[in-house]
């Protein structure tokens, strides 16, 4: 794991991929509003545990040099309980849908149209609606 010969990275090689690991919530402003707010009210215990989770978690896989994206897999949970935590402190108490729904269905739209473009394997040409249309119908919902 240390002297990784398959899929040796660098130290950063995580961080530009950020923005797209968390696709949609990296780009939705209340997200922000509510770690503002999680952040001027103090950390209280769930957050600290969350950010006990989350921080050394990403450290320690920075560190190593064989990385993948998937090894972040584990550390999800604790970004989503983070998100939750802010917001319900973000003082607005108002979730704006309109983004991610607009994010989902466009993400939906892309997805269906993948087998047209040529880019699947034939396998993916029969899974692509089977992910597209639940998208697609969540982002209407919301």
């Amino acid at each position: 794991m240390v002297d990784s010969f398959a899929h040796r990275r660098a130290l950063w090689w995580y961080l530009p991929l950020l923005p797209l690991i968390l696709f949609p919530w990296f780009w939705w402003p209340p997200l922000w509003k509510g770690a503002r707010a999680l952040v001027h009210e103090g950390l209280e215990r769930p957050v600290r545990f969350c950010l006990a989770w989350l921080v050394p978690g990403f450290l320690t896989l920075s560190l190593i040099s064989g990385k993948q994206v998937h090894y972040l897999l584990p550390l999800f949970p604790a970004v989503a309980l983070l998100a939750a935590r802010g917001f319900q402190e973000n003082e607005t108490r108002q979730l704006r849908l309109r983004l991610p729904a607009v994010i989902l269905v466009l993400f939906g739209l892309l997805v269906f149209s993948l087998p047209w473009w040529g880019v699947l394997p034939e396998w993916g040409t029969e899974l692509q609606a089977r992910w597209a249309l639940p998208m697609i119908a969540a982002g209407l919902l919301l």
